[in-house]
């Protein structure tokens, strides 16, 4: 996975948006080394521990024949504190540490999450996947309204090669905006 920090700092920029004086601190890591790569009030130390934790928890999954976690795990801590970390892809995770007296738990699962898998896990429009979908061999997508969508995206760029561009944009704005879209990114 090619790692583009400026992508990391704008979605560290919108969670904090987002979020607002409920956001205590974030950071972005390599998953393999343990080290941040972006933050907001970072904790090189959490960073550490978090990442052992996460991989304790997936051997302990395992053993127990369960499945091992997917795309984030939250907790309730003390305080009226909240912790979520956030797997983005199979290189990177992110802690993100909320006072949840000035947040609420609809905002943070159902607006900054989403919002930050899209930011961190969509690659940009440039990107030739996307080029792909549209024109390439036809992706094998899960989602119904994924494959309505690129269906009637690819038959317009067919009909208008001109229209590419904005088709490009209205498939990656679709991943951007519909979280349950994320699992077929993969087969694009």
């Amino acid at each position: 996975m090619a790692i583009h920090l400026e992508r990391l700092d704008a979605a560290i920029a919108e969670l904090k948006t987002t979020l607002r004086d409920g956001l205590i601190a974030t950071d972005i890591w390599d998953r393999t080394t343990g080290l941040p790569l972006v933050g907001l009030n970072s904790n090189p130390t959490a960073v550490a521990l978090l990442t052992n934790i996460i991989a304790n928890i997936n051997d302990h999954l395992d053993a127990s024949g369960f499945p091992q976690l997917d795309k984030f795990f939250f907790a309730m801590l003390e305080n009226n504190e909240a912790i979520i970390i956030i797997a983005h892809g199979e290189d990177l995770l992110q802690g993100v540490l909320v006072d949840m007296k000035k947040t609420n738990i609809g905002v943070l699962l159902s607006v900054a999450l989403p919002r930050m898998l899209a930011r961190v896990n969509i690659p940009p429009e440039q990107d030739a996947l996307w080029a792909r979908a549209l024109t390439g061999p036809e992706p094998k997508v899960s989602a119904l309204a994924t494959r309505l969508l690129i269906a009637r995206l690819r038959d317009e760029v067919k009909r208008a090669p001109d229209r590419l561009a904005p088709a490009i944009a209205q498939l990656r704005g679709f991943f951007a905006n519909n979280a349950f879209a994320l699992r077929d990114l993969d087969t694009l």
